[in-house]
């Protein structure tokens, strides 16, 4: 029989299929012969059952098909090659057809476990013993599943490693041992361990003649009682009288014995029985005949005498006595009584039938302590109190002495009177007051001192003391009156219900709340009262109003003034606080934008007065305390207080036109426009004309220096200075700068039309003239402000190709003359296409042009190039 080794032989079948898979084009014809070999592929899946599959090959390696029989030496294996194992261990899986078989041999380890069992080889167990448990992890087959770890959980006891279960109680015991979610419980019996210990009962005793049975007790190491038999047989002793093999000892002569007990185990244990006397006849008391003093023990014996004279002393136990005071105990040779009170007692005592008394006289011991002795220790001022001076001994009897009295402060000293043993005290201030006694005894020699505090208190109340009279307060305060109450004798009354008005208002139920603290609510001055029985106080307090919380003006939220003192208004503030009192305002702070007006107190309380500076809308705040207002004003222009007059130059030729700009200004600096009839404009060097916003225009027709022009509004003048030049023809035609530019001007005219006309003769330049006709006639709309600024002035040559070629270039003209200069410059503009500068202006900067219409216009060139019109 051949091994089938699976992973010696994959790798070969592999081969020789992949052989085969090469070879198969080449043996497509060949026939299939008979099979010659089987071989096994393996498969597992996740259920631990495995899948097996063969093969079929013939001679040459072809495979062929035929009828598989499966078998196996354990567990189960169906037709399709399923194997199901049952049991652990090595298994032969077989697999035949047609006579031909082949086999392999797989392990089967133990499944997941299923099941956990625990067995022990016993169910009882000693307490000085232990108990091997078998715990076992079963799979689904039954087989045994190794290296889990086990957890125990004995109900007592421990169990080891190897588990090995160690009781320590006596009882039922409950094992549990768990894997994962198994788990499995056993329940075993403890019982007692061997004896190791015997006991004697102590504490015997028996009457001459009489028996008692003694029972040992037998205990294991751990103390647990066993039954008497578990030590084996018993044998007893004993020193004086007989004692069976039962254990039933019979006393003979009087006196303590000592009984023994041996098992057959080795245990021993001893014990005593105490032998008494036989039955009583008669019992007697005895005690010293005297008076004796509650602070000593007496000492009391007792006389048995039995049935047959027999006569000894006998301690009695104490439960069997009787006494009316004290206590008792056992002394060393007979019981001790030890009293408390004074006077004649009787004792009896009583055993076995018999009873016997005694009477004692006992008188108060030595002294220990001093006592002040009081009825009352706290009483009212003005009434008095009787104080008893006591001795008392350590049982606390007393009896009275007389001794000395004193007051520990000597301001009481007038309030005690002394009688002796007794003394009066009557103090009429509140304290605490302390009295002193001293008593000399003579028995002892020694000085005995006690002391007494008597704690007076006030009496009636008498006088009612409120704080803060005359005090001024705002509702946002509060005042404690922190009332003071005291008796006739001034001694502090203390808490006392007060009834409290304010106004002759009630206000009783707010005052106790607040602990006669006084919230005030309205302004003014107010009476608070309080009273109590007959006595009562009242104060006077000035209540003024609280912090601001909201402020309201005496005039609208907006508000329209003009600037200047002349346009100040002035307004009311009030404030409330948080009462809804109403109040002037004379403590106020504002934010007021920059520039736009000011605030100053008036004269009254409360009153403020608003001067506008610049004009515009601005938003003012108002600020007191904790409240703050808005409101808004409209700041416009005030009266004239200021003319500012600026000349196009200070230079001029005679038949020029000057142009002013005239501002006005109030005292704030604010821009006015003043109509042009209530201004008035002169000059000596000629009329003025009012040109519009503000502009006037001078005709300059007289030469010479220090020519002024003169603004006039209302009592407000202002002069600026020029010098004139004298002009060609008198100015006729206006500066001589219009006069060569005119010249000038006619004579391109001139030269432009005899270029033209010699165009037009020459037919075969037609179209260049026209061309360049088109050049002059196309001139160059008015510019926009950057092209004005990026042109340079014209050149000042007449050709006639610089008219041809740059007619779009602004021409450069003179300050402006006479009405006839204007209209040639119109003339140029329109020409040319380009607005052309005024006298005084730069070309291609801010200043006064001619448009292409002939008006006079201003113009402003900012810094980017950009040209506004003024």
């Amino acid at each position: 029989m051949r091994s089938s080794n699976l992973v010696g032989r994959k790798p070969l079948l592999l081969c020789i299929i992949i052989l085969f898979a090469l070879a198969s084009p080449l043996l497509a014809n060949v026939s299939a012969g008979p099979v010659t070999r089987v071989e096994i592929e393996l498969s597992i899946d996740a259920d631990s059952q495995m899948q097996f599959s063969v093969t079929l090959y013939d001679a040459s390696n072809s495979t062929v098909s035929g009828t598989i029989e499966w078998s196996s030496t354990n567990g189960t294996i169906d037709g399709a090659g399923l194997f199901t194992p049952w049991t652990v261990g090595n298994i032969t899986i077989t697999a035949n057809s047609g006579g031909v078989s082949e086999f392999v041999n797989i392990t089967v380890e133990p499944g997941w476990p299923a099941t956990l069992s625990l067995l022990s080889n016993i169910s009882e167990v000693g307490m000085d013993s232990s108990v091997q448990l078998t715990a076992k992890l079963l799979d689904a087959r039954g087989n045994e599943v190794f290296g889990h770890n086990l957890l125990w959980s004995p109900s007592q006891g421990v169990v080891n490693e190897t588990g090995v279960w160690t009781p320590v109680q006596v009882g039922n015991a409950s094992i549990e041992v768990h894997w994962g979610e198994l788990s499995a419980t056993m329940m075993l019996t403890v019982i007692p361990g061997e004896a190791t210990v015997i006991f004697l009962p102590s504490a015997l005793y028996v009457r001459s003649g009489q028996s008692i049975s003694i029972t040992p007790e037998l205990r294991d190491s751990f103390g647990n009682i066993l039954s008497p038999d578990a030590a084996g047989t018993l044998q007893w002793d004993a020193e004086s009288g007989t004692i069976s093999t039962a254990g039933v000892f019979t006393g003979s002569a009087v006196g303590s014995w000592d009984i023994s007990c041996t098992t057959s185990t080795g245990l021993s244990a001893i014990t005593q029985v105490e032998v008494i006397s036989a039955v009583i006849d008669s019992i007697e008391m005895f005690a010293e005949e005297r008076a004796f003093r509650a602070d000593e023990a007496i000492e009391i014996k007792v006389i048995r005498t039995d049935i047959y004279g027999n006569i000894e002393e006998v301690i009695i136990p104490l439960v069997n006595w009787t006494y009316p005071t004290g206590s008792l105990r056992l002394g060393e040779n007979a019981t001790e009584w030890l009293p408390n009170e004074v006077g004649n007692w009787s004792l009896s005592v009583s055993t076995e039938g018999q009873s016997a008394s005694i009477t004692i006289e006992i008188i108060h011991g030595y002294a220990s302590e001093l006592l002040l002795v009081a009825e009352i220790q706290r009483v009212s001022a003005d009434d008095d109190v009787v104080i008893h001076m006591q001795a008392r001994d350590i049982r606390n009897n007393r009896w009275v002495v007389t001794g000395l009295w004193e007051t520990e402060a000597s301001a009481a000293d007038a309030w005690l009177s002394s009688f002796g043993t007794w003394a009066s005290f009557e103090a009429t201030t509140s304290g605490e007051w302390i009295i002193t006694g001293s008593w000399f005894d003579d028995e002892q020699q020694m000085l005995f001192s006690a002391e007494l505090t008597i704690d007076v208190f006030a009496g009636e109340l008498a006088l009612i003391q409120l704080q803060g009279g005359s005090a001024v307060i705002s509702t946002d305060e509060v005042i404690d009156l922190s009332p003071l109450l005291f008796d006739a004798d001034g001694n502090d009354v203390g808490t006392v219900l007060l009834n409290w008005s304010v106004d002759g208002d009630d206000r009783t139920t707010d005052f106790r709340l607040h602990r006669g603290v006084y919230y005030p609510q309205s302004v003014g001055l107010h009476e608070i009262r309080a009273q109590a029985d007959s006595a009562y106080a009242s104060i006077i307090v000035e209540v003024t109003p609280g912090r601001a919380r909201t402020l309201t003006l005496d005039v609208a939220n907006n508000l329209s003034i003009v600037s200047g003192g002349q346009g100040e208004i002035t307004f009311t503030v009030y404030g409330r606080d948080l009462s809804d009192n109403s109040f002037l305002v004379a403590d106020l702070t504002w934010i007021i934008p920059d520039g736009a007006g000011s605030i100053r107190a008036g004269t009254d309380s409360g009153e403020w007065i608003l001067t506008g500076h610049s004009t515009g809308d601005w938003m003012i705040e108002l600020y007191s305390e904790d409240a703050q207002y808005f409101f808004d004003i409209s700041v416009q222009p005030g009266l004239v207080a200021r003319i500012e007059v600026i000349l196009s130059s200070d230079q001029f030729h005679q038949g020029d036109e000057m142009i002013i700009d005239v501002r006005v200004f109030d005292s704030y600096n604010n821009s006015l426009t003043v109509p042009p009839s209530e201004m008035q404009v002169s000059s000596t060097a000629g009329p003025s004309t009012f040109v519009n916003h503000g502009s006037w225009k001078i005709l300059m027709e007289t030469g010479g220096t220090d020519h002024a022009v003169t603004v006039r509004y209302g009592d407000i003048t202002v002069q600026k200075f020029f010098d004139v030049q004298g002009a060609l023809l008198g100015g006729a035609l206006g500066s001589s700068d219009v006069v060569v530019m005119s010249g000038t001007l006619v004579i391109a005219l001139i030269l432009a039309t005899l270029v033209y006309v010699m165009r037009r003769t020459r037919a075969e330049d037609f179209s260049q003239v026209e061309k360049s006709d088109s050049e002059v006639v196309t001139i160059s709309p008015p510019p926009e402000a950057a092209s004005l600024a990026a042109q340079p002035a014209p050149s000042t040559s007449s050709s006639l190709t610089t008219l041809a070629t740059e007619p779009s270039q602004p021409i450069q003209a003179a300050a402006l003359g006479s009405s006839d200069k204007a209209a040639e410059s119109a003339a140029m503009a329109k020409a040319s296409g380009v607005m052309v500068a005024a006298e005084g202006t730069v070309q291609g900067q801010s200043g006064w042009y001619y448009d292409t219409s002939g008006e006079l216009t201003h113009w402003e060139v900012d810094a980017e190039g950009r040209w506004n019109r003024l």
